[in-house]
């Protein structure tokens, strides 16, 4: 069993790369309904219909799903892990004859009106790096079930660490080869 991780870049112009995790290993003779249900080589997509600025496809953006044992997880973590824990994936997906158009930000109107929140049967298409649209599994929704999102103190802070990590080994790596050259 794997989940999609999707990894977007700065250029619109550039492709998105899509990773997948492996969360879990399903023996042959224990299947389980759902896994059956589903099928290989496809998957559950559940999260808001929208654009987002770097990707000229619409995507699902999954969030984690809020619970208690979460939470309390997060609260004994530092910002770093909490970024890293609640990244949401921004999964590509083509869909055609879409019930609900994509939700698209425009920071010229007031009233903005919110992503809806689908849940789809979807395949992975590798040669376009993205999901293409199966089956609506359920009817889009206007609330999205409760869900975490990174704070924004949270990966600003998250951010700055890994800018001084990045400068501490550059700073190490300069060293290392100012000695190499010495001798």
């Amino acid at each position: 069993m794997v989940y999609p991780k999707p990894i977007h870049f700065p250029d619109r112009n550039k492709f998105q790369d899509i990773r997948f995790e492996v969360i879990g290993i399903l023996q042959e003779d224990r299947p389980h309904a759902w896994a059956e249900a589903i099928g290989n080589g496809y998957f559950i997509l559940a999260g808001l219909w929208q654009f987002i600025p770097v990707c000229k496809v619409p995507c699902v953006s999954v969030f984690r799903n809020h619970s208690e044992q979460l939470v309390n997880y997060l609260k004994t973590h530092q910002a770093t892990e909490r970024t890293r824990v609640l990244k949401a994936g921004h999964c590509p997906l083509f869909w055609r004859d879409s019930p609900v158009k994509p939700f698209r930000f425009n920071p010229k109107l007031k009233d903005q009106g919110k992503p809806k929140f689908i849940q789809v049967k979807a395949r992975f298409l590798p040669h376009k790096n993205a999901f293409a649209f199966v089956e609506e599994l359920a009817p889009p929704m206007d609330q999205a079930p409760r869900f975490c999102k990174v704070r924004k103190e949270d990966k600003q802070e998250a951010l700055a660490e890994a800018k001084k990590r990045a400068a501490e080994i550059a700073e190490k790596r300069a060293a290392e080869s100012a000695e190499s050259a010495e001798s």
